[in-house]
């Protein structure tokens, strides 16, 4: 018979219990899933002030999707519905 020989220190317990509960602090008691949910419950609020002065204007720039560029044309041609 194989026997484990297991030696636990007081050091290694202290390590492993400060460990757990850091785990315990950051996540709460509820774990980390259950505070997803909660975000993911909550609706979405309707925004009515923009903070217009916190915004940084531009007149030229470019995405993908919209092109702001002095001369650029976009011709769209096609079908008609």
């Amino acid at each position: 018979m194989i026997k484990a020989n297991y030696r636990f220190g007081l050091r290694t317990l202290v390590i492993v219990l400060s460990f757990a509960a850091a785990l315990v602090v950051t996540f709460g008691w509820r774990g980390l899933s259950g505070g997803i949910a909660l975000a993911q419950n909550e609706e979405p609020q309707f925004t009515t002030e923009f903070r217009l002065k916190d915004c940084k204007f531009e007149t030229v720039g470019a995405n993908p999707y919209f092109i702001l560029k002095p001369g650029y044309r976009l011709i769209l041609e096609g079908e008609e519905d």
